[in-house]
């Protein structure tokens, strides 16, 4: 998913640098998890219900890095969901996290 809207997308205009560089490149053998990916990810084939990011040890510690990829984060994860997320999406998300009674 390396289009422009897509989270790769939003985090290089932001001057971010993604890994891989080459979206259709190998993982850097670093952070070849997906352990969460797979164990946790979508539970119907049609859908996106998680993420997995690895960020860089100076983005996590240093508070002003921090605060700033959180803001583009949270502006990315919104702009994504009113794109792409439809309401069998959010609601199969919703219940399974909070059950049916409190949707």
């Amino acid at each position: 998913l390396a289009r422009q809207r897509s989270l790769r997308g939003f985090l290089e205009a932001a001057g971010y640098t993604v890994s891989p560089r080459d979206p259709n490149g190998p993982e850097v053998p670093a952070l070849s998890g997906g352990f969460t990916i797979k164990a946790y990810g979508s539970s119907h084939a049609d859908g996106l219900d998680a993420m997995q990011i690895e960020v860089a040890t100076p983005l996590r510690t240093d508070p002003l890095k921090r605060q700033r990829l959180i803001e583009v984060l949270a502006f990315a994860f919104v702009n994504l969901a009113s794109r792409y997320a439809d309401s069998h999406t959010l609601t199969a998300a919703h219940h399974s996290r909070f059950g049916a009674s409190r949707f």
